[in-house]
């Protein structure tokens, strides 16, 4: 169980760089590939508007995923 304070203070660690400064952190690459994914997928509607916002709509929804996944 104290595992999971481990990772929670290393992640929050993580998460608060990018709220400060630009910057990769831990999670940089992660969002990154999530955002260019949604693009791909999202241009699959053949609207330009989704295929803009797919980038977005990807970078928020997967963490939501991941976290409903394990639920959290």
């Amino acid at each position: 169980m104290w595992w999971r304070l481990v990772l929670l203070l290393v992640a929050a660690a993580q998460a608060r760089g990018p709220l400060r400064e630009i910057g990769w952190g831990l999670f940089g690459g992660i969002t990154f590939g999530a955002h260019e994914f949604g693009h791909l997928l999202f241009a699959l509607f053949g609207n330009e508007f989704m295929t803009v916002a797919g980038g977005s709509l990807m970078q928020i929804l997967i963490p939501i995923g991941a976290g409903a996944a394990s639920g959290i």
